[in-house]
């Protein structure tokens, strides 16, 4: 999908390439990294095009904490998993008993 950088795809075609993009990234969880690889572009260009997304709307500010909050809450969303997973592994291992036992 490296259309981006043709240079004889349309502006519009390339625009919408762009708010597609970030919107991805606004909305997705997924990483920039990830996002980045699967839609044929750099991680740099897709985080700059955030960032000036961020800091040409009338709601920047909204949208950076909006985003930061969305990250904090992904991130705890995965210890809490993470820590449920352990604990539902620790429940079973007591339901059976030590290894060999029957």
């Amino acid at each position: 999908m490296r259309d981006e950088t043709n240079p004889n795809t349309s502006i519009s075609a390339r625009t919408d390439f762009r708010e597609m993009a970030v919107r991805l990234v606004l909305t997705r969880e997924v990483s920039r990294a990830h996002l980045a690889r699967d839609l044929g572009i750099g991680q740099p260009t897709l985080s700059r095009w955030v960032r000036d997304v961020i800091d040409h709307s009338p709601y920047g500010d909204v949208l950076k904490s909006l985003h930061d909050e969305v990250g904090m809450l992904r991130k705890e969303n995965a210890a809490l998993r993470r820590m449920l997973l352990a604990r539902n592994a620790s429940t079973a291992s007591d339901e059976f008993g030590p290894e060999g036992a029957e």
